[in-house]
């Protein structure tokens, strides 16, 4: 359902942000947000601009809202996503960012 992809492309938007605001000299942080941008480019190729939801404060769990809707939205575009923001979210849990 477009509905559930559509929040989840706002639940990038608030990781990309959490990632970028952080202070990370290894430039790890700003590559783990191009790869999720990568995402949300391809999310609204196929639904259109993302909606509204409220910030969580950090990358992981708005990483993790934004997995959870993408299950929901059961579709091949959203399974291909999912795909890569797995990869993102161990990266992001290995590294110990929230």
């Amino acid at each position: 359902m477009h509905h559930d992809a559509v929040i989840a492309q706002a639940h990038l938007g608030h990781a990309v942000h959490e990632l970028l605001s952080q202070s990370d000299l290894s430039g790890d942080a700003l590559a783990l947000a191009a790869r999720i941008l990568d995402v949300q480019d391809t999310l609204s190729e196929w639904i259109g601009p993302a909606s509204s939801v409220p910030p969580s404060g950090c990358a992981k769990p708005s990483l993790e809202s934004a997995i959870h809707y993408l299950v929901l939205a059961a579709d091949p575009v959203a399974n291909n996503a999912l795909a890569e923001l797995s990869r993102v979210l161990v990266e992001v849990n290995h590294r110990g960012q929230r």
